[in-house]
């Protein structure tokens, strides 16, 4: 799903998720040190994702729009700054933060403050993964942009967001997302699921984890399919290759039996084999 110690994918997890779902946390409990997923310890989901979506990058709008009418969003931003990493409440706010996204957080949601100064400040909420004893009880509160399309936000937190979809949206929300302009770039069915609900398997494990691992590995696999094929058409074209070659010969036998015949056995034979026409493929 990522690549340990140094980072990972939201879009990985939500595949993983949707394969084999989320199970309950005495099945697979969290170790906190580097290593492999183990999808057999999924065997019992507690729930899945039926797809995901890539909402469009650099527009703090969509982002609002996401998490008011489907849930929380996966966002990707700098969190290797100083600030950020000794973060201890109120509204996060570094304009010099850079944009390359290196960490994830979950944005739970939004809100706004009035300062001291009365300044209207608006915030993205977020929870992440570095415990209670970090930030607001685990979730920091990070300054929203302008607004505008074009807007990476502080650290980048707008460049790459991804929500999970679930579920149906509510009557009436979906053309409300139409008139503001959301649009998602949904990801495209699993193959393995697809496969294993048309030969009435989708519910079977074995169908899912063996359909899994050759999808995983399809490279492979279709580098030894390709391979067998190679040699399997090789054997086919030297057997063919033999039996036109016997009949040649068996032909070419009766001929000269049949010259013997004509002219006499001490007769010297007309049979030009110079001429003789030998199979040979091109």
């Amino acid at each position: 799903v990522d690549q340990g110690c140094t980072g990972g994918n939201p879009l990985l997890a939500f595949h993983f998720i949707h394969r084999y779902g989320l199970v309950d946390w005495a099945d697979y409990p969290y170790e906190g040190q580097e290593g492999t997923c183990h999808a057999e310890n999924s065997r019992r989901p507690l729930a899945a994702v039926k797809a995901w979506g890539i909402i469009q990058p650099n527009h703090e709008k969509h982002m609002e729009l996401a998490i008011r009418y489907i849930g929380p969003i996966a966002v990707g931003l700098n969190g290797a700054s100083r600030s950020f990493l000794s973060y201890t409440g109120g509204v996060f706010n570094e304009p010099s933060c850079k944009n390359g996204a290196n960490h994830a957080l979950l944005v739970v949601g939004y809100g706004q403050e009035v300062t001291k100064d009365g300044e209207l400040v608006r915030y993205w909420i977020a929870r992440n993964s570095w415990g209670v004893g970090w930030g607001e009880d685990g979730y920091v509160r990070i300054k929203r942009g302008n607004g505008r399309k074009g807007d990476p936000g502080i650290c980048g937190i707008s460049t790459n967001p991804s929500v999970a979809l679930g579920g149906m949206l509510l009557r009436g929300e979906a053309d409300i997302l139409q008139e503001e302009g959301l649009h998602l770039q949904r990801n495209f069915e699993d193959p393995v699921y697809l496969y294993c609900s048309r030969v009435g398997l989708a519910r079977r494990s074995a169908c899912l984890r063996l359909g899994g691992w050759l999808f995983d590995h399809r490279a492979i696999v279709i580098g030894v399919v390709g391979l067998a094929c190679m040699i399997l058409t090789l054997f086919t074209l030297s057997i063919d290759y033999r039996r036109r070659r016997q009949r040649y010969l068996e032909k070419r036998e009766k001929r000269l039996r049949v010259s013997r015949t004509v002219q006499g056995e001490n007769t010297p034979l007309l049979l030009d084999d110079a001429n003789e026409e030998y199979p040979h493929y091109t």
